[in-house]
C-alpha cells in the first residue's frame, strides 16, 4: 500500500511525489489483490497509521492531506468527513465546506486519493489553547460501494505561547505637592503555559515613547519625579514557579513629585513574560500636581455679643488654618460701619500646610459716641493672596449705655421781697434716655418749693413741690428748672439760711448732684434800720465781742485744761485717803463682839470685878452707898409689881412664833440688801487681794431647822408637867455709826477714781 502525508502550514499544499520504487510495488500488489478480491466489496485503505501528532503554532492555518488507496476492482465514490473535540474552524482544500460535512473523491480501482483539508489554529487568549494539551481529529472514509467506513486519528498540539496583558486602562492620577502616591496595577498571564512576568518603569513624553537616555528599570528619576517598582516578588509567582495560566498578580507603583505647586509626567509601566521579552504590553500613569488651596478662620469670642461703652475697645484673636495642601499666603479684611473703628497689626501672612496661627489680636473700638444699644457688626473675611474670598466670620456688638449728667449753670438772684431764687440748667451728656429726680430742702422753716419743667410728676396739691421726677430725658437734651426760698422776717438774731437741691439720675442713682445756696440774714437788732449809733461802749462792746470769737476756742481749751487738773488732783488725794484708811483698818484689832442682852447680870453673879477704869477726882464729893442707893432709887421708876401668875403656854407659843416671823423677814431682807450691793460692786474690792484665794468647792449643803421643841424636866417641877421658856429671839440692831460708815464706804467706792 502506498503510505503519504502532506501537511502544510499557512500554505495552500505541500505535495511530495513517491519513488518509482514503490510505484512499481504498488502496483503489482494492486493487481495481486485485485485478481483476488474480484468482487463488489469495497476496500478502502488509510497510507498512515492513526495516533500522528503534529506541534502547531496557535494563529495559523495548517493543510493537511493523508491518502487512501481503493483496493475494489469497481471505482468507488469515497465520502470524506472529519470529527474532532474542539470548536477549530475547518475546511475542505479550495472549498467553503466545513469539514465536518462530505467531500467525495471519486477513487478508481486500484487508485490512491489525497483528501486535504485546512484547520484554522486559534490564537492564544487567556491561556486557551494551552499548550501540551493534544486535540484530538478524526477522517472518516465512507465507500459508496457498500457504505463500509475507514478511519483515522490523528491529534494537533499547540506550541507554547508566553504572552500578558493588563487589566487595566492608562490611570490618572493628581498628586499634592511633594506628596508621594502608590498605586496598584494588575496583570493577567495571557499565555497557554504558566511563566513569570516582568515589570519596569520609563518615562514617556507626550507623544507616548520612551523619553531619549531612559530604559525600561525598576526605578528612575526624572526632573524631579521618583518613579518605582514595588513588590515585584509576586511577578515570579508562588515560590517562583511563574504565574498560572490566565492568572492574575498584582504589583505597585510609587511615584513621588517634587514640591512645588504644579507639574506633569508621564510613567510608563512595561510588562512581558520574561520567556518572550519582545511580546510586551504597557499601560501609562499620567502623573499632574495639584494644589489644593483653602483655609478657615475662627475667631475666640472675646468680642463677639458683647456690649462696649463709647470710646471703649475690646480685643479678640483671629486664627487661621491652612486647609490645602500646600503652603499658602493669606488676607484677611475687616468691614465694619463707620463708627466701628478696626485695627489689626498683620493682615496679610503665610501658614504652612496642615497649620493653624494665631494672627496678631483684631481691635474693635466705638470711636463715636453711640446711641445706647446701637447694634454693629464686624465682618472678617479671609482670602488668598490672589484675592479669592475662601471664608468669612460675623462679630456682633452693642453699644452699651453711658449714664452721666452735667449740670450747665446755676443762676442766683433775689428780688425786692426778699425771694432767693436759683435756676438750674441740666444736661444729659449720657447716650441715652434718661431721668432725674429732683428734691429740695431748707434748714430753716420758711416758705420754699420748686418749679419743675413741664412732663414732670411731683404729686403737689399746693403749687409749690419738693420733689420731682421727669423721664425721657433724650441724649444731648438740656432742661431747666428752678427752686426758691424765703429769707426769714424779723428773726432775733443773725444767721445763715441753706437752700439744699440734690438731683439725682433716675438709672445710676450714684450720680447726685448737690446744690447749696447760703443766704446770710441779720437779725431784726442788726438790720440798718434798728442799729444804734456809733459810740465809744458800742465800739468796746464790738471790739470785746470781736476778740471773744477770736479767742473763745483758746478760752474754752484752758477752762477745760483747769477743771480737769483739778478733777485729777481731787482724784489722786481721794486715792492717798482711801489708801491711808485701809491701812488703819488693817492694823486696828477687831472690836469685841457686842454683848448680848443677860451677859452683864452674869458678870455680877460670878463675882468679877469690872474691867472699866475708875476716874478719881480729888474734887468729887464724897456719898456714902445707903445715901448712894436713896438718891438711884428716888430717881428711878418703881419696880412692877410681880404678876402672880406667869403667861399661859399657848400664849408664850403663839408670841415665839410672832418672833420667828419677824426675825425670819429682817433675815431676809438683810440679804436682799447684801446681794444687791454685791450685784452693784462687780469689781472686788482691793483690800480682797490680801486675801487667801481658796477654790470653792460644790456640794450639797443641808439646812437645818431654826426652830425646835425640846421637852426639859426641872427637877422643882412636878413629873409629867411641861415647862414653857421664852425664846429670846437673835435678832441684833446694827449699829448705826457703823452702818453709816459701811454706806459711806460704800458710796466713797462708787465714785472712786483710779488713775
Amino acid at each position: 500500500m502506498l503510505l503519504a502525508l502532506f501537511i502544510s502550514c499557512q500554505n495552500p499544499l505541500f505535495t511530495s511525489s513517491p519513488s518509482s520504487k514503490y510505484d512499481n510495488e504498488d502496483k503489482g500488489h494492486y493487481f495481486a489483490e485485485n485478481s483476488r478480491n474480484n468482487n463488489t466489496n469495497s476496500n478502502l485503505s488509510w497510507g498512515p497509521n492513526s495516533g500522528l501528532n503534529v506541534y502547531a503554532q496557535a494563529g495559523i492555518y495548517i493543510t493537511m492531506a493523508v491518502n487512501i488507496t481503493n483496493g475494489a476492482g469497481v471505482d468507488d465514490n469515497v465520502a470524506f468527513t472529519m470529527n474532532s473535540d474542539t470548536e477549530w474552524s475547518c475546511f475542505w482544500y479550495n472549498t467553503s465546506t466545513p469539514c465536518d460535512q462530505e467531500n467525495q473523491i471519486n477513487i478508481s480501482p486500484g487508485g490512491l486519493a489525497w483528501p486535504k483539508y485546512v484547520i484554522d489554529v486559534p490564537e492564544v487568549i487567556n491561556g486557551s489553547p494551552l499548550a501540551f494539551i493534544k486535540h484530538n481529529f478524526q477522517i472518516i472514509a465512507k465507500s459508496s460501494i457498500d457504505n463500509e467506513q475507514v478511519t483515522y486519528n490523528f491529534s494537533l498540539e499547540v506550541d507554547e505561547v508566553f504572552q500578558t496583558t493588563y487589566e487595566s486602562n492608562n490611570i490618572n492620577l493628581s498628586f499634592d505637592p511633594g506628596i508621594k502616591k502608590r498605586t496598584t496595577l494588575t496583570l493577567r498571564n495571557t499565555g497557554n503555559s504558566p511563566a513569570q512576568l516582568v515589570a519596569k518603569v520609563v518615562p514617556l513624553d507626550d507623544n507616548g515613547t520612551p523619553i531619549n537616555g531612559f530604559t525600561p528599570d525598576l526605578s528612575y528619576q526624572y526632573e524631579g519625579w521618583l518613579v518605582g517598582v514595588f513588590n515585584v516578588h509576586n511577578l515570579n509567582g508562588p515560590s517562583g514557579n511563574g504565574i498560572g495560566v490566565n492568572s492574575l498578580v498584582t504589583f505597585d507603583v510609587e511615584i513621588q513629585p517634587p514640591d512645588v505647586t504644579s507639574g506633569t509626567t508621564k510613567v510608563g509601566v512595561i510588562a512581558w513574560s520574561a520567556y518572550n521579552p519582545s511580546d510586551s504590553v504597557m499601560v501609562v500613569i499620567n502623573s499632574t500636581i495639584s494644589w489644593d488651596r483653602g483655609g478657615s478662620l475662627s475667631i475666640d469670642g472675646r468680642c463677639d455679643g458683647i456690649k462696649l461703652l463709647p470710646f471703649d475697645s475690646c480685643n479678640t484673636t483671629i486664627s487661621v488654618t491652612n486647609l490645602g495642601n500646600y503652603a499658602d499666603s493669606y488676607e484677611l479684611v475687616v468691614d465694619a460701619p463707620d463708627w466701628l473703628q478696626t485695627e489689626i497689626s498683620q493682615n496679610t501672612f503665610s501658614i504652612s500646610k496642615g497649620t493653624t496661627q494665631e494672627i496678631s489680636p483684631l481691635t474693635i473700638k466705638v470711636n463715636e459716641m453711640m446711641p445706647a444699644f446701637t447694634q454693629g457688626f464686624a465682618t472678617v473675611t479671609l482670602k488668598l493672596g490672589t484675592g479669592e474670598i475662601i471664608d468669612s466670620t460675623i462679630i456682633e456688638l452693642n453699644v452699651s449705655q453711658i449714664v452721666d449728667w452735667e449740670l450747665r449753670a446755676v443762676e442766683n438772684s433775689t428780688d425786692s421781697q426778699d425771694n432767693v431764687s436759683v435756676l438750674f440748667t441740666i444736661r444729659n451728656v449720657g447716650n441715652g434716655n434718661d431721668g432725674l429726680q429732683v428734691s429740695l430742702h431748707v434748714d430753716v422753716s420758711v416758705d420754699h418749693g420748686l418749679v419743675p419743667p413741664e412732663f414732670s410728676e411731683h404729686g403737689s396739691e399746693t403749687g409749690a413741690p419738693r420733689f420731682f421726677i421727669i423721664d425721657e430725658i433724650q441724649p444731648g437734651a438740656n432742661f431747666s428748672f428752678r427752686s426758691w426760698m424765703y429769707i426769714p422776717e424779723n428773726p432775733e438774731a443773725n444767721g445763715t439760711i441753706t437752700m439744699t437741691v440734690d438731683m439725682q439720675s433716675a438709672l445710676n442713682p450714684d450720680i447726685i448732684f448737690t446744690n447749696e445756696t447760703k443766704v446770710d440774714y441779720l437779725g431784726i437788732s442788726y438790720r440798718v434800720d434798728t442799729i444804734p449809733e456809733n459810740s465809744f461802749w458800742l465800739e468796746i462792746e464790738l471790739y470785746l465781742a470781736n476778740l471773744w470769737n477770736q479767742f473763745n476756742g483758746i478760752g474754752f481749751s484752758v477752762i477745760i485744761t483747769v477743771i480737769g487738773s483739778l478733777i485729777l488732783f481731787q482724784a489722786v488725794k481721794h486715792r492717798q485717803r482711801k489708801d491711808a484708811e485701809w491701812k488703819a483698818r488693817m492694823t486696828t484689832p477687831e472690836p469685841p463682839e457686842p454683848e448680848k442682852p443677860g451677859q452683864w447680870m452674869s458678870k455680877f453673879n460670878r463675882g468679877e470685878k469690872s474691867q472699866v477704869p475708875v476716874i478719881k477726882s480729888e474734887n468729887a464729893n464724897q456719898v456714902s452707898a445707903d445715901e448712894f442707893k436713896e438718891v438711884f432709887s428716888s430717881k428711878s421708876s418703881p419696880k412692877p409689881k410681880k404678876r402672880n401668875s406667869k403667861p399661859s403656854e399657848g400664849l408664850l407659843e403663839a408670841a415665839n412664833t410672832v418672833f420667828e416671823h419677824h426675825e425670819k423677814a429682817i433675815e431676809n431682807d438683810l440679804l436682799d440688801e447684801l446681794a444687791n450691793k454685791l450685784v452693784k460692786e462687780n469689781e472686788p474690792h482691793p483690800a480682797m487681794e490680801l486675801l487667801t484665794k481658796k477654790e470653792s468647792v460644790t456640794g450639797r449643803t443641808n439646812r437645818k431647822e431654826k426652830y425646835q421643841k425640846k421637852k426639859k424636866t426641872e427637877g422643882g417641877n412636878k413629873k409629867g408637867k411641861k415647862v414653857v421658856k421664852p425664846v429670846k429671839v437673835g435678832i441684833i440692831t446694827p449699829n448705826s455709826e457703823k452702818k453709816e460708815k459701811v454706806e459711806k464706804s460704800t458710796n466713797d467706792e462708787e465714785f472712786d477714781l483710779d488713775f
